[in-house]
């Protein structure tokens, strides 16, 4: 029962790590697509509050629950586990650094006056590339979990 309950909080706060992070990947898309310089103010401080209160601890409840599975359960390290434990530890080290950054630097950007369309989309090319590799790791890391190949 404990195994059954530890995978139910991995797969559902997994959920909503992956989720949160695409939902800030396509509002800050739309936001500067629409040009809508005062929503991507509103959202870059939202943004720090979304990935401080869901983003990140669920980020850190899926790898704690992932880490309890494996030991507790003698799961030992298959490559489904090193991939899954790498690729959450790289995407967490991407979303608060650089992607964090970003973010603030978009925000930044739109509160400027003088700034436009022209100033944003570089800042916004950024932060898209980086929630993709980031979103990409994640998606290799359920589809790991899902699979689980071998080497």
């Amino acid at each position: 029962m404990a195994y059954f309950l530890l995978k139910f909080i991995h797969i559902t706060a997994a959920m909503f790590w992956i989720g949160g992070v695409l939902a800030l990947a396509v509002l800050n898309i739309s936001l500067v697509r629409s040009q809508d310089k005062q929503g991507l103010v509103a959202l870059a401080k939202h943004s720090e509050f979304l990935g401080s209160t869901v983003i990140g601890p669920s980020a850190f409840l899926t790898l704690v629950a992932g880490v309890v599975m494996a030991f507790v359960f003698n799961l030992g390290m298959p490559f489904w586990i090193v991939w899954g434990l790498t690729a959450a530890l790289i995407s967490m080290g991407l979303g608060t650094t650089l992607i964090s950054r970003a973010g603030v630097r978009l925000g930044e950007v739109a509160t400027s006056p003088s700034s436009g369309k022209v100033q944003l989309q570089p800042v916004l090319k950024r932060l898209t590339i980086l929630n993709i590799a980031g979103l990409l790791l994640l998606l290799s890391a359920v589809w790991v979990m899902v699979f689980k190949p071998a080497l």
